[in-house]
């Protein structure tokens, strides 16, 4: 994440897609890519898939690599293949956040080895860059993943700060009540003897 605090975008001569969601958000992201980054720039692919998106074949370079994560089972090969992808450089890297868990341990290894400025797409195929400008952005797709609209997030702060006076008023109330209550009864009890 070396590129967070910077607004320029790196000379990109190939980048990484790491595909874990939805392959139609895949397959509708690919060639927003190639519109935005250059037509002929290679894309890489990292996925949990067993093939690669038509997209994905048609119109990338001859170049282009394709990874299955389920190839790397235990951490000294995953270890390597990482680091081997980080030796590869990539200058910007495409990560679909598509509320989905999959791939989340390489999505996270990803974010913290590669010093890459990272993409982020959602499942509407939707993308922004994770930089220190977006972080509007980035709270907004964050709010959607815990089922908060944002523009409840005042209202449900404020019942979340008024819940703890409702509840000390409704204990109070009941202690005043059981505590007249027992005095009623001691007092009708003592006055009948």
């Amino acid at each position: 994440m070396r590129w967070f605090f910077s607004r320029t975008v790196p000379p990109i001569s190939r980048l990484l897609l790491v595909e874990s969601g939805p392959r139609n958000v895949t397959e509708e992201i690919l060639p927003r890519l190639r519109e935005r980054f250059g037509k002929t720039i290679a894309i890489d692919l990292l996925t949990c898939q067993s093939d690669d998106p038509i997209a994905f074949k048609k119109g990338n370079a001859k170049d282009a690599q394709s990874w299955c994560v389920a190839d790397y089972q235990d951490v000294n090969s995953r270890w390597d293949f990482l680091c081997s992808v980080g030796y590869r450089y990539y200058s910007v890297c495409v990560v679909l956040c598509a509320n989905s868990p999959i791939m989340l341990p390489w999505k996270l290894s990803v974010l913290l080895m590669l010093p890459s400025k990272f993409v982020v797409v959602n499942e509407n195929a939707d993308c922004f860059l994770l930089d220190y400008r977006h972080l509007s952005d980035l709270k907004n797709l964050c709010l959607h993943r815990v089922g908060v609209q944002p523009d409840l997030t005042v209202r449900l702060l404020a019942r979340a700060l008024i819940v703890p006076f409702t509840l000390t008023h409704l204990l109070v109330y009941a202690t005043i009540m059981h505590a007249r209550r027992l005095v009623r009864i001691v007092f009708r009890t003592s006055s009948e003897s």
